[in-house]
């Protein structure tokens, strides 16, 4: 997995727990408390996981959420199952910040942080 260059910037002024609280409000919240909690319990375990890589500084880069990214902590996982439920969560919150918060361009493959794209949000 490559590195993150100096000169990226993590999400200003919010931690990943800001981003993952807000899909939770945005999108999560129609689903059962049970799914809502497993996948809550998938995005902070993904973020702590992405924070420690090398090249992250202890921030939680987007741009740093590529698809090898991802792969790699999936293989962290125990169980097949696990690794499903990881996956259905991690694709969603991509896809949010993708689609809802225009932070992130999809190619084909990975996704990959726009940063044209503007993360002002309205309170």
């Amino acid at each position: 997995m490559g590195t993150v260059p100096a000169n990226v910037q993590p999400f200003p002024g919010q931690g990943a727990d800001a981003w993952i609280e807000a899909y939770k409000e945005e999108v999560l919240a129609a689903k059962d408390a049970a799914t809502i909690e497993a996948y809550i319990r998938i995005l902070e375990k993904f973020a702590a996981w992405l924070t420690i890589r090398p090249g992250n500084s202890g921030q939680f880069h987007p741009q740093a959420m590529t698809r090898t990214a991802i792969e790699c902590f999936l293989d962290t996982l125990p169980s097949f199952s696990y690794k499903k439920q990881a996956r259905a969560a991690l694709s969603g919150f991509c896809r949010w910040l993708q689609e809802d918060q225009q932070l992130l361009e999809r190619e084909y493959g990975p996704w990959r942080f726009d940063p044209r794209a503007s993360i002002a949000r309205s309170a």
